[in-house]
């Protein structure tokens, strides 16, 4: 009773939806099915298993369909893993050319480096125990441990084979057979080496205390490095002195052949010397020098990673206008024909209207078919930021679209944000018409102060959106369909098709942009009038009602809070908490208020903008206490083991010293380099640490072991030392190199750090530690 039938009020036919999506290889239109791994999954494996599937269907339809594949995320990660690989073994490589031209004798050179395999071995057994894959952290573990292996034979093998006269110049008498003298001679060393490896393992017993993305990336790094280590450290004292032992001539090397030995130790003398006779005027140039890096850590880039470009970014656009979806294609296409002369760019794929995976495209959700995504793969990524450039110089002439520019993360740093800017900045406010009242001072604001020029690209979702919606059942009462009114709305209005309606049909709510200059504001449009089909008047008002609701993703609630947000893509050269100036005498002591940050505060603080910060830098200070906090613990900790060693509280002190002026001087290396402080660069200063330590802790057991009495003794002593450490400085050095050569930047910051930073910290051990030892042990104590 009262039912009513379909088939009386409707016609029911079947066919195919709307289309509010499209996909665009260059200028054709293909179909695109995109294929997401599940988490602890093997997207090599995904991607091998893709491509054997998809032939298979090929052969099925006999060439009637045909798949290209347009992106494979195991490329980057294949890509990576070989460079890795080629870059370690080019390191083991160097690694074994530094042991030989130290160490002459080819078959005591094969054996120190036997120490590597061994040592590789045993850590890819623990790791498969530990269900630890291949991967670029496992492999850049690998990169910085392989010159660090090494050190515990070098010192096992040159105590063995020391020559007679350092032994005679030591006081040092052995009696016996060859082997049994070389047998002494290790037993002593063997505390010395359990000591300097228990310093560079326990530098990274702190990462056990982090927590989240900190903890992910330094604990396979850790992992990897202290596993190496420890195995190193087994094989030294173990399989090392038993192959030793049954070497002929094993306590005799002729000295003819030691021109690098021998070269080193006299520069090195004469270098102690002139040092002993101008200490103090150098101890002062090396405070400067220290003093100057603390003093400027403002100066540095702060990030909690490096930016790491791809091969590939994104164009977001969004047409002003609206318009089908075929409009929007032919506009691609239009784009595509102005940047075809731009070289250098392989393949452009476009995702047109709505992606559901992606909400961030609809932006204000208005804009429906008329945005999209451009793809664009380079040849070069290390022109990134060139095409980038060209590209929007090539747009610019399009002013009927906006144009969002956006570089994909890293993987590692994907992890700490999901954002498609550099800096976030949030505004908060009591209510949305505050916060887009502050979205807007402060967008302009950042627009006119910081520039074009030194972004690549800014924007912000608006708080909210006006929706026109039709009062369905008002409409028969006024004789007015919903084609009348999408007639009335495209004529009145917009000047196109508004929103999703289409001539003999509908779909409610209708979408609107306004036409320039015709209406002030959207609840306008209800004060205006439309003939019906008696050809009287009918105000919209009765029709329909224009209500504004918040947009998809644009009001976000935080604490209790709500706030919106602009987001930024910096310039790479011109790092947004970087000051704008040039480094000078000035900035070294004074810090320039001229970045970025130092200007939207005051801005913020001058128009009363309730505001924070989300973005790298921010993250950094964030995680900086944990990282500050476990490079004070790992220090305490070294300071420890010195003095289980030394005996003494007040011995290990000197050795402390070197590495708080060393921290400076790392400051100021990386400042001049113009690297950032980041996570990359604690783990470097972490493992610089563990080796500076390292190299102390071998000249202190030496002077203590020969009980220097003077200054002759001391550079005697220092001169001994100077080969195991010269060799592990350079075999660390040498098997970074080729680290450099990669596409990825966080072996490469790793290696960059690394390598200047050991320069600089090895000079200072043993130049300096000698001089200090000889100013508060010899000279205030003379024989």
């Amino acid at each position: 009773k009262g039912s009513v039938a379909v088939k009386n009020i409707a016609n029911i036919t079947y066919g195919s939806t709307r289309k509010r999506r499209d996909i665009l290889l260059g200028k054709r239109e293909v179909l695109a099915v995109y294929v997401y791994k599940q988490p602890g999954t093997n997207i090599v494996k995904i991607s091998r298993r893709i491509k054997i599937g998809t032939k298979e269907l090929e052969n099925q339809y006999g060439g009637i369909v045909r798949f290209e594949k347009i992106f494979d995320g195991s490329i980057w990660v294949k890509r990576s893993l070989t460079e890795l690989g080629i870059a370690l073994g080019f390191g083991i490589l160097l690694t074994i050319f530094s042991v030989w031209i130290w160490m002459i004798t080819l078959k005591i050179s094969l054996l120190i480096i036997l120490t590597i395999p061994l040592s590789m071995l045993a850590t890819f057994i623990l790791m498969k125990l530990l269900g630890i894959s291949i991967n670029i952290l496992t492999l850049g573990g690998f990169s910085l441990a392989i010159g660090m292996i090494v050190d515990n034979s070098v010192i096992i093998v040159t105590s063995a084979i020391v020559l007679p006269q350092n032994d005679a110049k030591s006081g040092t008498r052995y009696k016996g057979t060859t082997a049994s003298i070389s047998y002494k001679r290790i037993k002593n060393a063997v505390p010395a080496v359990t000591s300097a490896t228990l310093t560079t393992v326990v530098v990274f017993l702190p990462v056990l205390f982090l927590s989240g993305v900190l903890k992910i990336f330094f604990m396979m790094l850790s992992l990897i490095m202290v596993s190496s280590l420890i195995f190193s450290l087994f094989a030294s004292i173990t399989i090392i002195p038993v192959i030793l032992s049954d070497m002929n001539n094993i306590g005799c090397t002729n000295p003819r052949f030691l021109d690098v030995d021998y070269f080193t130790r006299g520069l090195y003398r004469k270098a102690l010397k002139y040092l002993f006779r101008h200490s103090y005027v150098y101890i002062l140039i090396l405070l400067i020098i220290s003093s100057l890096g603390f003093l400027n850590y403002h100066l540095l880039d702060k990030r909690l990673m490096d930016p790491y470009p791809q091969d590939f970014f994104f164009v977001k656009f969004f047409i002003k206008r609206q318009g089908s979806i075929k409009y929007t294609k032919i506009f691609v296409r239009r784009i595509i024909n102005r940047i075809n002369s731009i070289k250098g760019i392989r393949r452009i794929i476009t995702t047109i209207g709505e992606d559901p995976s992606d909400p961030g495209q609809n932006l204000s959700g208005i804009f429906g078919v008329n945005s999209g995504v451009m793809k664009f793969y380079i040849v070069d990524k290390n022109n990134i930021y060139k095409k980038i450039s060209e590209i929007k110089r090539a747009v610019e002439g399009f002013n009927e679209a906006d144009f969002l520019f956006t570089i994909p993360d890293n993987p590692v740093q994907r992890i700490v944000s999901r954002s498609d800017f550099d800096v976030k900045i949030k505004v908060y406010g009591n209510s949305k018409e505050k916060i887009k009242s502050a979205q807007n001072k402060l967008y302009s604001f950042i627009e006119g102060d910081i520039g074009r020029k030194n972004l690549i690209s800014s924007s912000y979702r608006k708080s909210g959106e006006d929706v026109f919606t039709i009062k369905r059942e008002f409409l028969p009462y006024f004789d007015v369909t919903i084609s009348d009114i999408g007639e009335f709305l495209k004529l009145a209005v917009s000047g196109v098709p508004a929103g999703s309606w289409v001539r003999g049909g509908f779909d409610i709510p209708i979408r609107l942009k306004l036409k320039e200059g015709s209406i002030k504001s959207p609840g306008d449009i209800l004060n205006l009038y439309l003939i019906n089909r008696n050809n009287s008047w009918v105000k919209i008002s009765n029709l329909a009602e224009v209500k504004n609701r918040k947009a998809i993703h644009a009001i976000f609630r935080e604490n209790q809070r709500d706030y919106g947000w602009i987001g930024i893509n910096e310039n790479p050269d011109k790092p947004l908490n970087k000051s704008s100036g040039k480094i000078s005498l000035k900035s070294f002591f004074i810090h320039d208020k001229s970045s970025m940050y130092d200007r939207v505060k005051r801005f913020c603080r001058e128009n009363s903008i309730d505001f924070g910060w989300d973005d790298q830098f921010t993250k950094f200070k964030e995680n900086s206490r944990a990282l500050w906090i476990s490079l004070l613990l790992a220090i305490f900790l070294e300071y420890v083991i010195l003095v289980a060693s030394f005996n003494s509280f007040t011995r290990p002190i000197i050795v402390m010293g070197m590495v708080v002026l060393s921290l400076g001087g790392i400051l100021l290396i990386l400042l001049i380099m113009g690297s950032s402080i980041n996570i990359n660069s604690f783990m470097s200063i972490i493992v610089l640490i563990g080796l500076l330590v390292n190299n102390g802790i071998m000249l202190f057991l030496e002077y203590t072991r020969r009980d220097v009495k003077s200054e002759s003794d001391i550079i005697e002593a220092s001169v001994i030392r100077l080969k195991p450490i010269m060799i592990t400085t350079l075999s660390t050095i040498l098997a970074l190199i080729p680290g450099l050569f990669t596409s990825n930047r966080v072996q490469i910051s790793l290696s960059l750090t690394i390598i200047f930073g050991l320069l600089y910290s090895t000079s200072i051990t043993l130049l300096f530690l000698p001089v200090f030892y000889r100013i508060f042990y010899i000279k205030k104590n003379p024989v």
